[in-house]
């Protein structure tokens, strides 16, 4: 259980310094963008450039402030840390994550959307149609991870 714990640890200090870059990143891109006079006659296209990063930024720091409470909630109780490690190493999730392509979809799914942002200056509509695929990509893979969750 030690060794668990140390990892508990290095996944609470990574989401973190993590959470510092979002919140960093996201201020940048707010105050870069922002909302203001000069702003207001921007186009759809400019929007979408400025919202999206600004978005995606917010709701991983969300996502790295969740994952930085429950570490810390795992850490002070033994049996939070215990369920934890069960639900980490249960070999039945373990079999519908793969069935559902989980390791390689969601990279997959994530690398689209960095692609899709990169795209955003080259042209829109492409930008707009990868991030689309990323998103259905990502939403079938998890109704699939819920499929077989009630089928095996």
């Amino acid at each position: 259980m030690d060794v668990y714990k140390k990892i508990v640890r290095r996944r609470l200090v990574l989401s973190i310094f993590l959470a510092i870059i979002t919140l960093t990143l996201s201020v940048y891109i707010f105050s870069f963008y922002g909302s203001g006079p000069e702003n207001d006659s921007r186009s759809i296209g400019e929007g979408f450039l400025a919202g999206f990063p600004c978005g995606i930024c917010v709701g991983l720091f969300a996502v790295c402030v969740f994952i930085v409470f429950r570490c810390m909630a795992m850490l002070r109780d033994e049996k939070k840390l215990r369920l934890g490690y069960n639900r980490e190493n249960d070999e039945r999730m373990n079999l519908i994550r793969t069935k559902a392509g989980y390791p390689f979809s969601v990279v997959a799914g994530v690398a689209m959307i960095i692609a899709g942002l990169l795209l955003a200056r080259v042209n829109l509509t492409i930008s707009i149609t990868t991030i689309v695929c990323a998103c259905g990509q990502l939403v079938v893979s998890a109704v699939l991870k819920t499929v077989y969750s009630k089928i095996l």
